[in-house]
């Protein structure tokens, strides 16, 4: 057994101690020298700061492009940390609709971005849309995988579709059979005429399209137009114009209402009785004619119903034709209609047809016995008359023989005698 004394111990104790505070010093040094470079990558540890985060108006239409301007403050340590700020667009739906690169640079950063609002990945049906543009924030720590996102800055702004106007020129809402009307129509916005845009245009009658047309609009928005009754029916017609192939536009469907009237027929009476004594016939005249593009024409060869009635009691009824001056020569027989006397009504009535308006005339006609004539009488008018002119034919007879006796009477013997001497 080794024995050992104890001032040897005691002496032994502080030849360790010595020892274990050099050997102490030495380690901390060497530790020192071991975590300085480990603390000065601890004090880089993640840090950013947003500066700048903005675009250049709230709304904006379809046709426009968006201007992004942002500048921040990045810090990290990119051997323990990945980190990187992108500027996204989101929808209505929450969807992304375009993205910017990544960017992980360290330190201060600035850029700016100009998006073509067409190009962006969205339909656009609405008039009217809502977008969010935000800057977001993705950070991953290597060692242990945790991650973590977030939107720094958020910007709403809304995407408009661009009201155009459709003004017709020269139009007119009302025209009559036969007629032809020329106009044009104009679109713009504001001050801004509507260029080489593709017009649709089509007639719409009862929910039916009953024509339909393309044209381009000129340098001035405008397109020309004919149109007349081969493209429209009889009654209200309405004209629809379509902006086609283009989202940039809002309401790009424009309607008018066009109506197409029949020709208005005209009648006036040149020749009319309106007291008839019986017996007598019944005559009128009457001229027919209508206007076309404000010019006066005869309506000839036009078939007119005439009808003849004594209160509600139909006692005549017959077609007559206009001539080639649209004249309406009239001469009915009294024996056709067989009234004694009174007052009877006379139809004159030019039926609807596609092209024409009816129009209708009534003439009053006042049917009395001759003047004069006792209505007890009446019946032996005949025999008055017939023997009236026998005493008139007798007078005449009886002073014709007179005359010619009294100049071939016979001379007397004393005479006679004389004129042998």
């Amino acid at each position: 057994m080794l024995k050992i004394k104890k001032k040897e111990l005691k002496r032994s104790w502080n030849l360790e101690k010595g020892e274990k505070v050099y050997f102490t010093l030495i380690f901390s040094i060497m530790f020192l020298s071991m975590t300085i470079p480990l603390l000065a990558n601890f004090t880089q540890g993640f840090f950013i700061d947003v500066t700048t985060f903005e675009v250049d108006k709230e709304s904006y239409y379809y046709d426009e492009d968006i201007f992004i301007n942002a500048t921040w403050d990045l810090t990290y340590n990119p051997r323990t940390e990945i980190n990187y700020i992108q500027i996204q667009i989101y929808d209505m739906f929450g969807d992304i609709i375009w993205n910017s690169p990544q960017y992980d640079d360290i330190g201060i950063f600035s850029n700016n971005w100009t998006i073509s609002i067409q190009n962006l990945d969205f339909p656009f049906l609405n008039s009217s849309n809502y977008f969010s543009i935000r800057m977001f924030y993705y950070y991953l720590e290597i060692a242990t995988m945790n991650k973590a996102t977030s939107f720094l800055e958020t910007i709403q702004v809304q995407i408009l579709k661009k009201e155009p106007t459709c003004q017709l020129i020269g139009f007119n809402s009302y025209i009559t059979y036969n007629e032809t009307l020329d106009f044009k129509a104009k679109f713009f916005i504001n001050s801004t005429n509507l260029a080489n845009e593709d017009i649709s245009f089509k007639v719409d009658f009862n929910s039916s399209i009953i024509y339909e047309a393309n044209f381009t609009t000129d340098i001035n928005g405008e397109i020309n137009l004919t149109i007349s009754s081969d493209q429209l029916e009889v009654g209200e017609n309405i004209l629809i114009f379509e902006i086609l192939n283009n989202v940039i536009y809002n309401n790009t469907i424009f309607q008018f209402n066009i109506t197409l009237g029949k020709i208005h027929i005209y009648s006036e009476i040149i020749d009319f009785k309106d007291v008839l004594n019986q017996g007598a016939d019944l005559e009128a005249e009457v001229q027919y004619y209508y206007y076309f593009n404000n010019t006066r024409y005869n309506l000839n060869y036009y078939p007119i119903i005439i009808k003849i009635f004594d209160n509600n009691t139909l006692l005549y009824s017959n077609v007559f034709t206009t001539d080639e001056a649209g004249a309406l020569e009239i001469e009915i027989p009294q024996l056709d209609f067989d009234i004694d006397q009174g007052t009877v009504n006379v139809h004159l009535i030019s039926q609807e047809t596609e092209k024409y308006e009816s129009d209708f005339i009534i003439l009053v006609v006042r049917i009395v016995k001759p003047q004069g004539i006792d209505p007890e009488t009446q019946n032996y008018l005949p025999f008055a008359v017939i023997g009236t002119l026998g005493v008139i034919v007798g007078i005449i007879g009886y002073f014709g023989v007179k005359g010619y006796l009294k100049k071939n009477k016979p001379q007397d013997s004393s005479e006679l005698s004389t004129s042998l001497d």
